[in-house]
């Protein structure tokens, strides 16, 4: 009983991290895509 539920316990979180990551890749990329987009633009 006590080991089933540390194993859903641990899927639970590492679903959790998965997520996090996700939504941290998205950040990341939206920044890179608006920096290149002002870097791009820009008389430099």
């Amino acid at each position: 009983m006590y080991n089933t539920h540390l194993k859903s316990c641990r899927r639970l979180i590492d679903m959790l991290l998965f997520v996090v990551l996700m939504k941290l890749k998205v950040i990341l990329f939206k920044e890179w895509i608006v920096t290149y987009k002002y870097h791009v633009t820009s008389p430099n």
